[in-house]
């Protein structure tokens, strides 16, 4: 399911991806194929009336942080609330090429899981 904020985003365009990564799959460079489970259409909602929509933009801005800005400090401190089973993260993927060689909390979890 894809939430977004209402005041930020163009639901056309939004609508547009969800047509093409259900068809095509995810450019993210990985061949995860097409994305099927999604919902059929995304929701749009007003953040400034949803505490639970400003609580996802949180956490997504400080995963974008921890992964584009290098810095991990607030990641680090949200990563037990992410689904894990022993000690590999589950609800916090990164996808890369090589999962071996990427020092994230993610990708370190599955490398050094038994």
């Amino acid at each position: 399911m894809v939430i977004a904020d209402q005041s930020r985003h163009i639901e056309s365009d939004i609508q547009s991806a969800m047509l093409e990564w259900r068809q095509r799959g995810a450019s993210t460079g990985a061949s995860i194929g097409p994305l099927s489970a999604y919902a059929e259409v995304p929701l749009f909602v007003n953040s400034k009336a949803s505490r639970l929509v400003q609580l996802a933009d949180f956490v997504a801005y400080w995963v974008y942080r921890g992964y584009e800005s290098g810095d991990a400090s607030v990641l680090q401190r949200l990563a037990p609330g992410f689904d894990q089973e022993g000690d590999v993260l589950h609800g916090l993927v990164h996808l890369v090429r090589d999962y071996r060689t990427c020092e994230c909390l993610a990708c370190a979890s599955r490398r050094d899981a038994p």
